[in-house]
């Protein structure tokens, strides 16, 4: 979950799966902390510097609020269980086992709030604990001891808290008593008292103060935060609250939940948001084998807080061996394992399904425009099974069966299944196939016609030459036979007959090749005819457009999502029959609906 309170001034600390112990974050975060110190001190110096002339005044008494806190405090924040504890008890070994050393700090503490949780007076507690603890880094000798830690403890304890409940406290109890005594038995001690006390305000010693747990007290623990901040009042403490701020916030009394949110105002520089790497974890551990959207829905599902609660990276490891999600193929099947075994964010699951199936429908719903324009531009203003493909080929029926699956009467739904892109491919190939059968078919025609045209021109150069053969014949016999009167010329029947007979060949040879001429028209002219025809098929399938419905899926289907196989599956897993679903009927929506919510229930 994204911090509320970043707004600019937040520093990242991440836990990653393969940093032994936290070591290299507890570099970074040391880095950064001494950084803030060191100008946290030098803006402390600088204001001290420019109010000399307003403190110490005899008339005007009053001590400017840049000077009124002598260390700085600031929070690491984190929801419960992401690890902020084991984080700090890390950067503290770290110390101790010489992984790290700091150029600034001698000592850390840490105190976890929670323990406090059943006392009568949490500060009460919390000041008498702490103040041990410092009392007991500094070289205090031991009979002063418990009387500095009494004079803390006063110092750190709201005025408000009764101090009679410190009588039955033990140690501070017998360092009251006794500085008590010691005022009215010697004076001196009292003054060994009071100037060991002094040593200790100037405290030389630099100490990180981890105080664990704050929000976990309920309202208590804005009363502890009082004690925490008049530690401020003494030097060179840098106090840490690792904390839950949304928890913090909802401990306001319920009178003063409209109010200012008070932490901000103590905050003396940057705060800490810790945070888990899952994504790289999730990375490494798919490998490759899921796509991105898997790993960041997997990484958001995760980062998200359960009652302000987080799995630390080692708990998501060893909870994803366990149930071997990085070896589970299906995707749903991974976040369903992770619901119900591993991190129950039910809202985001759901969120995460429905924006899947959304995007999924969006990206279908573009196809469907497309395929419906097809089908309403293409298929049904074409006479395409009469007029384009009636050539004796009859895959184009099947593919159009498969294509356009029509429900309802004329009504066409859009089947997601269905491989459109790879449909009207195939019957742009099948066209294509047409097209090339027409063109050899008109290829081979036009060759017949050209052989048919130059046979009809031979046959017609032989007719006319046979036509004016028999006109000269038909006149030679005419001629001939009218001088058979004329008693001066020599007529002789032979000659006659000899002409006649000449004649009729000659006109059965123009009858013959008169009927060659009219058998060589009429093929010319069927010739043509057929050469027509094709033509105008071609002309049609010219005009059958499938390059710019193939071009514009093409396009969306550069939009398509690996995640996409998924959902299909998923889609066709648990639902018998979306029908119109990609039309928006609502009965469809509804029901998908309601399924998708039950899902994580089964």
């Amino acid at each position: 979950m994204q911090s509320k309170y970043k707004e600019g001034n937040s520093v990242k600390l991440v836990a990653k799966v393969d940093d032994v112990n936290l070591l290299e974050l507890s570099k970074e975060f040391l880095q950064n902390i001494e950084l803030n110190f060191k100008k946290f001190n030098e803006k402390y110096i600088n204001s001290k510097k420019e109010n000399e002339q307003y403190l110490n005044h005899k008339k005007y008494i009053f001590t400017p609020e840049d000077l009124i806190k002598k260390s700085p405090l600031t929070i690491i924040n984190a929801p419960w269980g992401s690890g902020k504890t084991f984080f700090i008890e890390s950067f503290t070994k770290a110390f101790i086992d010489k992984q790290i050393k700091s150029d600034i700090f001698d000592s850390i503490i840490i105190i976890d709030a929670w323990k406090f949780s059943s006392s009568n007076s949490v500060p009460t507690e919390f000041a008498t604990e702490i103040s041990k603890k410092l009392v007991q880094l500094h070289n205090v000798p031991e009979k002063n001891k418990d009387g500095v830690v009494s004079k803390l403890f006063k110092s750190i304890t709201p005025s408000q808290v009764s101090f009679n409940l410190s009588a039955n406290l033990g140690f501070v109890s017998a360092g009251l008593q006794a500085t008590k005594k010691l005022n009215e038995k010697d004076k001196k001690k009292e003054s060994e008292i009071n100037k060991e006390f002094k040593n200790f305000q100037k405290n030389a010693i630099k100490t990180i103060i981890f105080i664990d747990n704050l929000e976990r007290l309920g309202s208590y623990s804005w009363d502890l935060l009082k004690s925490i901040i008049k530690l401020q009042e003494f030097p060179n403490f840098l106090i840490l609250l690792p904390l839950n701020l949304e928890k913090m916030k909802n401990n306001i009394k319920d009178e003063n939940k409209n109010s200012e949110y008070p932490i901000q105002k103590y905050i003396d520089f940057n705060f800490y948001n810790f945070n888990q790497d899952y994504y790289n974890f999730l990375k490494n551990g798919f490998k490759n084998n899921k796509n991105e959207d898997l790993i960041m829905d997997i990484n958001k599902i995760l980062d998200n807080d359960i009652d302000g609660e987080k799995l630390s990276i080692r708990e998501v490891k060893s909870s994803f061996e366990k149930y071997g999600i990085f070896e589970t193929e299906e995707e749903y099947e991974i976040l369903k394992k992770i619901k119900e075994f591993i991190w129950d964010s039910s809202d985001v699951f759901k969120s995460i399904i429905i924006n899947d199936i959304n995007d999924f429908k969006l990206f279908h719903k573009e196809i469907n425009e497309i395929i419906s324009n097809f089908f309403k531009n293409e298929v049904k203003t074409s006479d395409w099974s009469n007029s384009i493909f009636n050539i004796n080929l009859s895959e184009m029926d099947n593919f159009v069966n498969k294509i356009f699956q029509e429900k309802s009467g004329q009504k066409f739904y859009y089947n997601f299944n269905n491989d459109y892109i790879s449909e009207i491919q195939n019957i742009n190939s099948y066209l294509k196939k047409i097209k090339s059968l027409l063109t050899s078919k008109l290829t081979s025609l036009n060759l017949n016609l050209n052989e048919c045209k130059n046979l009809f021109l031979k046959i017609d150069d032989k007719l006319n030459t046979a036509k004016e053969k028999q006109k000269k014949l038909e006149n030679d016999v005419h001629e001939y036979n009218s001088m058979k009167a004329d008693v001066d010329f020599n007529w002789e029947s032979e000659m006659f007959t000899m002409k006649e007979k000449n004649l009729k060949n000659q006109n059965d040879l123009v009858g013959i090749t008169t009927k060659q001429f009219i058998n060589a028209k009429i093929e010319c002219d069927h010739l043509n005819e057929e050469i027509d025809y094709i033509n105008s098929k071609l002309k049609k399938i010219n005009s059958f457009k499938t390059k710019i419905y193939i071009e514009e899926l093409n396009k969306i289907k550069e939009k398509e999502n690996k995640k996409f196989n998924y959902i299909k599956n998923f889609l066709n897993k648990n639902y018998d029959d979306l029908t119109g679903w990609i039309e928006d009927r609502n009965d469809i929506s509804f029901t998908l609906n309601e399924k998708i919510k039950n899902f994580f229930k089964n």
